[in-house]
């Protein structure tokens, strides 16, 4: 079923209102079809690292953690924060600070998982001079592993 949007509403609408983007099905197939090889790629790239250190242990950090293992990946996983001394757990795992963490440096896969910070755990990672940094952005990060998801991940909009 396809929806169309009345411009004449939106003009009369006394709020300012920008009329969305629509995509069409071909638009949408290539957009799935991009972020799923994206996913592959980030797949085997995790799987070459033995440690990898999730940059963000709030609710996207531990879905990734989650994610990450059922995608078969069983090196060691660390949670890490920028807080100076962070006191608390992520999957089971303490989190560490990004300053305990220096030492994995050179070895280790930093994965930044963050809905609003990203680009500056990004920056601060760099900053911390972590060679192998991967920033997923958040709404690509939403449809990948969409058939491992229980109904309970899944919003529709």
């Amino acid at each position: 079923m396809l929806y169309e949007i009345d411009d004449e509403v939106l003009i009369n609408y006394a709020k300012a209102i920008t009329k969305p983007q629509l995509l069409s099905d071909e638009q949408i197939y290539e957009l799935i079809k991009r972020v799923l090889d994206k996913e592959k790629e980030l797949i085997n790239k995790i799987k070459s690292y033995e440690k990898v250190l999730i940059y963000g242990a709030g609710r996207v950090g531990r879905w990734l953690c989650d994610y990450i293992v059922k995608r078969g990946y069983n090196g060691d996983i660390m949670f890490m924060s920028s807080f100076i001394e962070p006191n608390y757990t992520a999957c089971g795992k303490k989190v560490r600070s990004i300053l305990s963490c220096v030492k994995y440096k050179d070895d280790a896969l930093v994965l930044i998982a963050n809905k609003n910070s990203a680009d500056q755990m990004e920056e601060n990672a760099h900053k911390h001079l972590f060679k192998n940094v991967e920033k997923i952005p958040y709404e690509e990060l939403m449809l990948f592993g969409a058939d491992l998801k229980e109904d309970s991940y899944i919003t529709i909009y």
